[in-house]
């Protein structure tokens, strides 16, 4: 029983692994294009409102 229970949490353990690494992947691409914004948008508001139009149409799929 007790070979079962530690099968069982180290396969939860992986799962919870995979999907912390998702999250975290989720997080530092959206960190990356808030800075990304932030440095168009000293540029000005055209250049933001031009550059959320091209992610926009991007990645569309």
């Amino acid at each position: 029983m007790n070979t079962i229970m530690n099968e069982n949490s180290k396969m939860a353990i992986k799962t919870m692994n995979a999907f912390l690494s998702i999250m975290l992947s989720s997080v530092l691409q959206s960190l990356g294009q808030v800075f990304g914004m932030m440095i168009v948008g000293q540029l000005g508001i055209d250049a933001l409102a031009s550059i959320s139009t091209f992610f926009f149409l991007h990645h569309r799929n």
